[in-house]
């Protein structure tokens, strides 16, 4: 496995642009910067973890699907906190437990081959 960097660039991007379109849609909210962050690194993972990562084989079928899967998660997940008025504590274990369910199956399946 090794970084399409072309790729991780346009993830990097995309992933600030997400995150700019929640600071945008919640601009009225005082916590606003968290949900930015917070969705630029989660999308910034997912979409490096489908599409930013070269490898051959089930590996890289079994990771972009997990990937896939984990990103939709995530903007929903994200949409539903921009929704209601952020709070430190649920946001956070939230999506921490989630990044970490993803980081723990992702390494598993590239470890598995």
């Amino acid at each position: 496995m090794k970084p399409n960097w072309i790729m991780v660039i346009i993830n990097l991007a995309i992933a600030a642009l997400v995150g700019y379109g929640f600071y945008a849609g919640n601009s009225a909210d005082a916590n606003k910067w968290l949900l930015t962050v917070g969705s630029g690194l989660c999308v910034f993972l997912t979409l490096t973890g489908a599409f930013g990562i070269q490898s051959s084989g089930g590996v890289a079928v079994n990771g972009a699907a997990l990937s896939v899967v984990f990103f939709i998660i995530f903007v929903i997940s994200h949409i539903i906190f921009s929704l209601v008025p952020v709070v430190f504590a649920p946001y956070i274990i939230i999506n921490g437990i989630l990044l970490l369910v993803y980081v723990i199956v992702f390494y598993a399946i590239t470890k598995a081959a």
